[in-house]
């Protein structure tokens, strides 16, 4: 009998890819043999390399000794946090016109981290009330973080003395870097992610000063040779717009010139509304299509592209990525400048918080995170046949909750996404192997 957990991809040549969503361990088969394995009606030997490959089952125990064993892996990993976000300043010198931190306005107030907040933080790591893997990652945050230059010192030197081996990254818009900043991070490891849009046209039609003067594209580029002089590990995190797309000829022209060491796509987080949902299909649609161009691109420029090589990597793995999120998978925190703790960023403003580092005995997941957890892909029994669960991980539970009004937490515009590039996955496997 078919697996609950069966997935088929038409590809090219008449062609289709069939396999055990858990598994991701695909056969290739023409369109007769598909319509034989849903008929049931195949070959003893063909039979055989189905059951193999876990397309066919020989029960329904069977599937679901696999599902309930994926499941529980999962659940081990919960509270054993490997990222970490610190939001070290909660505002910022510029006034991006897609920015969702733009409805905060009213409750952000100029607030910093300060030195009394990062070492209630560190205090919860050393008493272990805060739980974090050896290779875990501090994540500089904001706003923009380097409006809080003396708030990073300070917790540069705090993570030198008690985590010399842990790793860390500054998100940053660099209109503030200069060398002394660049060699600052250098000298305690700390890489550098830009965030910037893309061209000139594509960079300032949605990153402006909020006083409107010059150009923030150009400011930003200014630094660049700096970077790259510097030897320091640094890379572009890009919002991927439609301005973006329509301008994706001058975009790849641009990056090959200023080669980055890595680069990172942004799905726009589409304000949170529920009018937005019909657009995000569309949306999320182009940039599938997008974000695959740009990985082959990239590819041939020696230029790390983050997301779809991450996405390999879990297919590669041949079981199902639980969350593309470290949030959704309540293996991430978030520090805010006063101290409270969240899952993620986005959820700040609309979950209930963890506690507070001030407060170690506050310190608690809220029931709302456990819940949002539980509508992952891989509990959800209608997933559990998509094509795409061995690489989407659900997207942003809290866009996909704020989006769709319900409780389910599914963002079914990211359902779209992680579809077309699943579909990429297998064409391009097919492929290397014909």
């Amino acid at each position: 009998m078919l697996s609950k957990c069966f997935a088929s991809i038409p590809i090219k040549h008449n062609m289709y890819a069939v396999y055990n969503t858990l598994l991701a361990d695909p056969i290739f088969v023409s369109s007769d043999e598909y319509a034989e394995i849903l008929s049931g009606e195949v070959s003893q030997k063909f039979n055989e390399i189905l059951v193999k490959k876990g397309v066919f089952v020989s029960d329904v125990q069977e599937d679901i000794h696999r599902i309930n064993y994926v499941r529980s892996k999962s659940q081990s990993r919960i509270g054993t946090n490997n990222f970490v976000i610190l939001i070290m300043a909660d505002f910022c010198n510029l006034s991006c016109d897609y920015c969702i931190e733009k409805q905060y306005n009213n409750v952000y107030k100029g607030n910093c981290m300060k030195k009394d907040v990062i070492d209630s933080f560190f205090d919860m790591v050393s008493s272990r009330l805060i739980n974090l893997t050896p290779d875990v990652e501090f994540v500089l945050y904001g706003g923009e973080p380097l409006l809080n230059l003396e708030g990073i010192e300070y917790f540069l030197e705090r993570r030198s003395n008690l985590l010399p081996q842990s790793k860390c990254s500054i998100v940053t818009n660099a209109v503030l870097l200069n060398k002394d900043i660049i060699n600052l991070f250098k000298r305690k490891n700390v890489s550098i992610g830009i965030s910037i849009d893309g061209p000139k046209e594509v960079t300032d039609a949605h990153r402006k000063y909020k006083a409107g003067r010059k150009s923030v594209f150009d400011d930003v580029q200014a630094v660049i040779p700096i970077l790259c002089e510097s030897g320091i590990d640094w890379g572009m995190s890009i919002t991927i717009t439609n301005e973006l797309i329509k301008h994706k000829n001058d975009f790849f022209i641009w990056l090959n010139e200023t080669k980055p060491k890595a680069v990172s796509f942004n799905l726009l987080k589409l304000a949170f509304e529920p009018s937005e949902k019909h657009a995000a299909v569309t949306y999320y649609k182009a940039a599938a299509e997008f974000v695959i161009e740009a990985h082959i691109k990239l590819l041939d420029m020696g230029i790390t592209e983050r997301d779809i090589t991450r996405k390999i990597g879990y297919f590669a793995e041949c079981q199902p990525v639980i969350s593309d999120c470290a949030a959704a998978s309540l293996n991430q925190l978030t520090i805010n400048t006063n101290g409270d703790i969240h899952s993620c960023q986005c959820s700040m403003e609309r979950m209930n918080c963890f506690g507070n580092v001030s407060d170690p005995e506050s310190f608690k997941m809220p029931q709302e995170c456990l819940t949002m957890y539980k509508n992952l892909p891989i509990y959800r029994d209608v997933c559990l046949h998509c094509c795409a669960l061995p690489i989407c991980g659900g997207g942003c539970l809290v866009q996909g909750k704020s989006l769709y009004c319900d409780n389910q937490y599914m963002d079914q515009g990211y359902c779209e996404y992680a579809r077309s590039i699943m579909k990429w996955i297998y064409e391009r496997l097919y492929s290397a192997i014909v």
